[in-house]
């Protein structure tokens, strides 16, 4: 379960923010590959999670919460 669970920088392996910009927003997320749809959670920084990035991004499979999970709590 994921509650308590502060997220402190951007989970973006890829983010090119100094200092990986602390991860102020929840983004909802799906697996670009692979037969998995489901949504998730994932802690990014904003401007990572801004409408105008349109940019495939690379996460670690632990900074993915279910977003069913989420949402229950």
């Amino acid at each position: 379960m994921y509650k308590g669970h502060k997220a402190t920088q951007c989970a973006n392996r890829g983010c090119q923010n100094e200092n990986k910009n602390p991860a102020l927003v929840g983004a909802h997320v799906i697996k670009s590959e692979g037969d998995d749809k489901s949504w998730y959670i994932c802690p990014l920084c904003s401007k990572c999670n801004s409408d105008d990035n349109h940019d495939d991004m690379t996460v670690n499979e632990i900074d993915l919460a279910p977003y069913n999970e989420i949402k229950d709590l």
